[in-house]
């Protein structure tokens, strides 16, 4: 299957707008299914619900089956909705046949990275964006725990990304959750993913779209 026959999509999130003004536009999960949607080319539309809504929308929402009363949430050209950071990834993975691997022993790869990612944004969440008062424990102990647990499994393959010179959906998590952890110092390997995977053409186009709105 190509990007045509996926989009246009639309995927769902939150304005965090009204919950802090300090935080940037692309910050949370949402933004590692659209880093993916650009990368691959599938059309999309992306919408957002104030966070002052979204106990009054998510109420609205799970009356009407929609199971897991979280967000970030794909909607196809169909009308059905596919839930959560990972499963959404996997799902759009399978379909284009491209991202996972060549085969179960990558694939657990992408899987194991994306639950250690998942790991490290929580602990972003929990203990630093929400906590004030842990985020200097955070920096200093929690973050590079992450980051060096990270680099190995990117120093274990001749690169640049998770599986080498092929992407996977766990490249997306990975380079996000740097950016949103603000991290001003990377190990070599991890150094190299990021510098590679903002070249990717449409990735590149996307972000210099940002910069100049």
């Amino acid at each position: 299957m190509v990007a045509a026959d996926i989009g246009p999509v639309k995927l769902y999130y939150f304005d965090f707008g009204d919950f802090s003004k300090d935080l940037p536009d692309d910050c949370g999960r949402g933004e590692n299914v659209k880093l993916f949607l650009e990368d691959a080319g599938i059309s999309y539309e992306y919408l957002l619900t104030k966070w002052s809504d979204w106990n009054r929308v998510r109420c609205e929402w799970v009356a009407n089956g929609f199971l897991t009363g979280s967000l970030p949430v794909l909607e196809t050209k169909n009308g059905k909705k596919y839930f959560m950071t990972v499963p959404i990834l996997s799902f759009l993975s399978k379909k284009l046949g491209q991202y996972y691997g060549k085969n179960l022993d990558e694939e657990h790869m992408v899987d194991v990275v994306a639950d250690l990612t998942n790991d490290f944004y929580d602990s972003f969440v929990h203990n630093y964006w929400l906590r004030s008062d842990k985020r200097e424990n955070h920096r200093k102990n929690e973050v590079p725990l992450h980051i060096n647990r990270l680099e190995r499994f990117y120093e274990a393959t001749a690169g640049p990304y998770l599986l080498g010179s092929e992407i996977s959906f766990a490249d997306f998590q990975v380079y996000h959750v740097i950016c949103d952890e603000e991290v001003a110092e990377l190990p070599p390997h991890l150094t190299n993913f990021v510098k590679n995977f903002k070249q990717r053409p449409n990735i590149k186009n996307y972000l210099d779209k940002k910069k100049k709105n």
